[in-house]
């Protein structure tokens, strides 16, 4: 098999090697806790370190873990929802995120927040986004601009 052949029969090992952060994150009428661990075991540590890198610390400190979110999330904020699934990323620790504009819905202390959080990760992030200034940029090991490759 050369380097470009992917066994099927080991497509498994190499899903917990991804992380996928949307824009529209699935969030489930459960509790704060279970959306962002998905029902996973996880020490206190890892939570509180997940929402302090997700900027949701202050809605885990003022309405707890066991806050239950809702239906498709109507008791959070689009931001809060979609900072939920940074914080699923960040909890899962895996090595390479793949991010598709995560900071659409979020203001910008939040994203400068959450962008410092994984440019000082050991993962590797592979960021898609259509806004992003020239000194946040600067930032990353690669950047492809997809208009000038046409």
């Amino acid at each position: 098999m050369n380097n470009t052949e992917i066994n099927i029969n080991n497509i498994t090992n190499y899903q917990h090697l991804f992380s996928y952060i949307t824009q529209s994150t699935d969030v489930f009428n459960e509790s704060l806790l279970f959306n962002i661990s998905l029902g996973n075991q996880f020490g206190t540590s890892e939570i509180n370190n997940a929402l302090k890198g997700a900027g949701l610390s202050i809605l885990a400190k003022e309405k707890g873990l066991d806050y239950q979110i809702g239906e498709k999330g109507e008791n959070l904020s689009g931001g809060q929802i979609q900072r939920i699934g940074i914080a699923r990323a960040i909890l899962f620790d895996r090595p390479i995120i793949l991010a598709d504009e995560i900071s659409a819905s979020l203001d910008d202390e939040t994203s400068n927040l959450i962008h410092r959080y994984f440019y000082n990760s050991h993962s590797t992030i592979l960021e898609i986004t259509h806004h992003s200034s020239q000194s946040d940029l600067k930032k990353y090991a690669k950047v492809v601009n997809f208009n000038e490759l046409i």
